[in-house]
């Protein structure tokens, strides 16, 4: 069986998909019997994994997107970075190396690393890869890894548009989340909608979601939206909020160690709201049906549609021909949910999202690790 894996990703940031990316690890050492260690280029000083990590302090944090970098830049950053990884593989001897990074996989090949190597797909892959200048490397890391890791069966089938030949070595593997029920997150009384998650706006589009609650308020008078979280694009999204006089009933309440228990606090919402043009599979949806809160999502690609059960956990909010279009059709949805109160059974929505929990994903990761090296 599996002994050690190594799990690669050049920028390390406190987001979505490093969280998910330490409880495998976690479980990895607390429940599998397996050693794990951590390989990055940059990550914040006061991150102290309970486990090895090697990190380089590269300066990498601005290589992605490639809008302002050519291929030749960001080739120029991976292969220094994949022969320091070359030195941490003879130092730890990986079984199996696990890279977020798909990229990365083509650099470790010609630097030398003969490892067995995964791939772990976080988000869409039409539009995180196929629509940017790193597709090129992606299309070879898919031919030159031994597996690869998606969210879901949405991700599968862009696998199999993209790059069928990868099909066979493609395996569905969820993320885990290790949530803890919080009492009051849902209140069926609260006059409140809450959006959790990173300030991004070219992925969560908080754009479209000021819109739509202005959209709402005009005949919803006394709701208030709360954003929970931060980003990059927070000044933008206060500006959005002040030109759209929403001061009194839009509030960026910022990061919070525990959003929901910061959400129970405040007594609570009526749901959570993801206005996303794409995910992979957004835990801030698992967490909340954790809680049980119900949720309004865009049915972007890909995840929500494979999470969220129309009127038993909450709705799925299909996109319009127009971007005025998709507002108004969030807004709708804002309104049935705030019309509609008797319906939801928060331990109903808590129960819709049980395969997500990390007991149920140990048998599928330990399955997984013995088909790539049976023999380690």
């Amino acid at each position: 069986m599996t002994k050690r894996v190594m799990l690669t990703k050049m920028v390390w940031k406190i987001g979505g998909g490093e969280n998910v990316a330490q409880t495998v690890l976690e479980m990895m050492k607390d429940s599998m019997g397996i050693e794990p260690v951590l390989v990055v280029s940059d990550a914040p000083t006061n991150f102290m994994p309970p486990f090895p990590m090697e990190n380089f302090r590269m300066n990498t944090y601005d290589l992605i997107p490639l809008k302002r970098n050519t291929v030749l830049k960001v080739a120029q950053k991976m292969v220094p970075y994949s022969f320091k990884v070359k030195k941490c593989v003879k130092e730890y001897n990986p079984d199996i190396i696990i890279s977020i990074d798909p990229y990365l996989a083509v650099t470790f090949r010609l630097v030398g690393i003969r490892k067995p190597i995964v791939l772990w797909l976080h988000n869409s892959i039409e539009q995180q890869f196929h629509k940017r200048g790193l597709w090129p490397f992606v299309k070879v890391a898919f031919e030159v890894c031994d597996a690869i890791i998606v969210l879901n069966e949405g991700m599968k089938q862009e696998i199999r548009q993209l790059f069928p030949s990868a099909l066979p070595k493609t395996v569905v593997i969820r993320n885990p989340v290790d949530v803890s029920w919080v009492e009051g997150v849902y209140n069926p009384s609260s006059m409140r909608f809450t959006f959790v998650g990173r300030i991004y706006n070219k992925q969560k589009r908080l754009d479209r979601l000021v819109k739509a609650f202005h959209l709402f308020k005009s005949d919803h008078e006394g709701w208030e939206l709360v954003l929970i979280g931060d980003g990059p694009d927070r000044v933008m999204v206060d500006a959005l909020i002040k030109e759209y006089g929403l001061e009194q009933s839009v509030r960026v309440a910022g990061w919070q160690k525990n959003p929901w228990m910061y959400l129970s606090t405040i007594g609570g919402a009526r749901a959570l709201v993801l206005s996303s043009d794409f995910e992979g599979s957004p835990l801030t949806i698992v967490e909340a049906m954790m809680n049980g809160l119900p949720v309004v999502s865009l049915d972007c690609p890909v995840g929500p549609s494979e999470i969220i059960k129309e009127g038993e956990n909450g709705f799925l909010v299909p996109f319009g021909v127009s971007e005025e279009e998709t507002v108004k059709n969030l807004a709708r949805a804002l309104s049935e949910m705030a019309d509609n109160v008797s319906s939801w059974k928060p331990t109903a929505i808590e129960a819709s999202v049980e395969e997500f929990r990390p007991s149920r994903l140990k048998v599928e990761w330990e399955k997984f690790l013995v088909s790539i090296c049976p023999d380690a």
